[in-house]
C-alpha cells in the first residue's frame, strides 16, 4: 500500500486510511488483488510493445503504481517520455511522465486494453525518426480513458499550452 507524506500529521487522513484498510479486509482484499492484476497486465503489455517497436524502456514501481521511463533519458530530462505521454493524452489516456501512475479498483481489463492500444500507436510514433525529434510536455496524471467531452477539454488545454 502506498503512503504519502503530505498529511502525516493530520488525523482525518489517518482515520480514512484505517477505514479503507478495514473495507479492503472485509472484502478479502479483492480490490487490492484486482489492482495488482490490472497493473501487471499494463506493465507486461507496455514492456512487450516497447520491445516490438525497438524502444528501450523500464517499468518500475509496484504493479498498482507503475512508471514507464525510457532508458536513454535522465530523471529530470525526459523529452521522449513527455512526448509519449502527450501522444497518450491525445488518445484519451492521461499518464504522467515523471511520476508513478495509479491503478484503481475501478480500472477494468477493457480500460487496460484501450490503454495498451493507445500505447502501441504512441510507441510507433516514437519509433519513427520524426517522433524521436519531437519534444512535448504535459503534467497529467491518472490512467482512465477519457470521455469525449473530457478529451475535447484536454485538447483545448493542450492547445493553449502549446
Amino acid at each position: 500500500m502506498f503512503a504519502s507524506g503530505t498529511y502525516w500529521l493530520s488525523a482525518p487522513p489517518m482515520a480514512a486510511a484505517l477505514a479503507t484498510l478495514d473495507a479492503l479486509e472485509a472484502d478479502s482484499c479483492k480490490a487490492l488483488l484486482h489492482m495488482q492484476e490490472m497493473g501487471r497486465k499494463l506493465i507486461f503489455g507496455l514492456e512487450e510493445m516497447g520491445q516490438k517497436h525497438g524502444l528501450k524502456l523500464t517499468m518500475s514501481g509496484p504493479p498498482a503504481m507503475p512508471l514507464l521511463t525510457f532508458d536513454d533519458e535522465q530523471p529530470l530530462h525526459r523529452p521522449q517520455g513527455e512526448r509519449w505521454c502527450t501522444l497518450m493524452a491525445e488518445a484519451g489516456i492521461w499518464l504522467h511522465p515523471h511520476h508513478n501512475w495509479y491503478i484503481t479498483a475501478s480500472h477494468s481489463s477493457e480500460d487496460i486494453d484501450r490503454t495498451l492500444q493507445a500505447a502501441d500507436r504512441a510507441f510507433a510514433v516514437l519509433a519513427s525518426q520524426e517522433g524521436r525529434k519531437s519534444e512535448g510536455s504535459n503534467h497529467l496524471i491518472g490512467i482512465l480513458p477519457l470521455q469525449a467531452d473530457q478529451l475535447l477539454e484536454l485538447q483545448h488545454v493542450l492547445a493553449m499550452a502549446a
